[in-house]
């Protein structure tokens, strides 16, 4: 399997539309009482839909259980970071999207007032390809139960855990900055999942199945690589039931400022 994960170009917009946000955004913004507020975004007449996340500063938490396409739960104090969503179908194809708004500055803010969280529901029937940009906090991706198809993280700065036990998606890039990254990969698979992950500052764990085949690529870089119930050649780790001609994981790693630990589970 020999395949190069292309990005979507939207996706690099999403970069841009976030280092907006975190460079502008925090220099005029009042902080007041905490409110909730619930928005629902029905499926419509897509047949597969393609997610754009955009959040500069928070937590961030996505996962199944969505009525319709998404159901999804806000928390903050800053009334001007209220979220954006748009919604449109075209030729079965969903397009949403959900941002944190760009907003000018005037006075400096105090980042430890602030309140900002996203809880995301998503449906789990339709397919989903989905593309996230995360500045600065904490992000809880529940994606196993999704029926995902390709998967795009940009992490800025804070620890992200991705639970992808079982996941139907082929294409995984994840690319963090600052902080640690946890990725479960475990659980039986169908079809071929390429991924290509950058570690940036910080450790990297990567959960492993014992019984499909697996081969991870590593990069060099500074820190140490801790590699259970896997055969090692050179950059090279296999387990036993690794198959160039089966059903394959095929992770590769660019590694940073970290220790990398690759655990097998049965």
């Amino acid at each position: 399997m020999d395949r190069q994960i292309l990005l979507p170009a939207s996706f690099f917009f999403l970069i841009g539309t976030l280092l907006l946000v975190t460079s502008c955004g925090l220099q005029a913004l009042e902080v007041g009482p905490t409110e909730t507020h619930h928005r629902t975004v029905e499926l419509g007449q897509a047949e597969s839909v393609e997610a754009e996340i955009a959040l500069g500063t928070g937590r961030l938490e996505i996962g199944p259980g969505a009525g319709g396409l998404l159901a999804a739960t806000f928390t903050n104090n800053v009334t001007e970071w209220e979220p954006i969503i748009d919604y449109d179908v075209v030729d079965g194809q969903g397009k949403l999207a959900v941002r944190q708004p760009a907003v000018a500055g005037k006075i400096p803010v105090d980042l430890g007032q602030i309140r900002y969280a996203w809880d995301l529901r998503f449906d789990e029937e339709a397919p989903l390809a989905l593309a996230i940009v995360m500045g600065a906090g904490e992000s809880l991706l529940d994606l196993g139960e999704l029926n995902l198809e390709r998967l795009a993280y940009q992490g800025g700065a804070g620890d992200v855990t991705i639970d992808l036990r079982g996941t139907t998606a082929t294409e995984l890039d994840i690319r963090q900055g600052t902080g640690n990254l946890w990725l479960d990969l475990s659980g039986p698979r169908e079809r071929d999942l390429a991924a290509k992950l950058d570690g940036g500052i910080g450790a990297v764990t990567v959960i492993l199945p014992a019984e499909e085949g697996v081969r991870v690529e590593i990069g060099e870089g500074v820190g140490q690589v801790e590699a259970s119930g896997l055969n090692r050649d050179g950059f090279i780790y296999t387990n036993k039931a690794y198959d160039p001609n089966g059903v394959a994981l095929e992770i590769i790693i660019e590694r940073g400022l970290g220790n990398i630990e690759l655990r097998t589970v049965e």
